[in-house]
């Protein structure tokens, strides 16, 4: 569950999520990095348990997608709305306690 997730220098909660060989190979990053923004463990872990899942699944969709000028274009759409549903969920989190 908390394998994609780490700790920086400074205390904050970040998931690191590596790319495969396959998109490598292609010119994809090693990897992509989503920030929390919590120092509280158990908020991060709930909040990794959302990000992971939503990268993992356009990890795949990349996977069986042809590869196109377009298709970076996506990956960073897809990416900028991650983060910013990660930005939303704690403050709503907050308003439910």
């Amino acid at each position: 569950m908390a394998t994609y997730l780490h700790k920086n220098r400074n205390g904050n909660y970040y998931c690191r999520i590596p790319f495969p060989v396959s998109l490598k190979a292609i010119g994809f990053p090693a990897e992509v990095r989503f920030s929390h923004r919590t120092k509280d463990r158990n908020e991060a872990m709930v909040s990794n348990l959302e990000v992971v899942l939503k990268a993992k699944v356009w990890i795949e969709e990349i996977k069986v997608a042809e590869v196109s000028n377009t298709l970076n274009n996506n990956i960073m759409m897809k990416i900028a709305k991650i983060r910013e549903q990660e930005r939303v969920q704690p403050e709503m989190n907050k308003k439910n306690k």
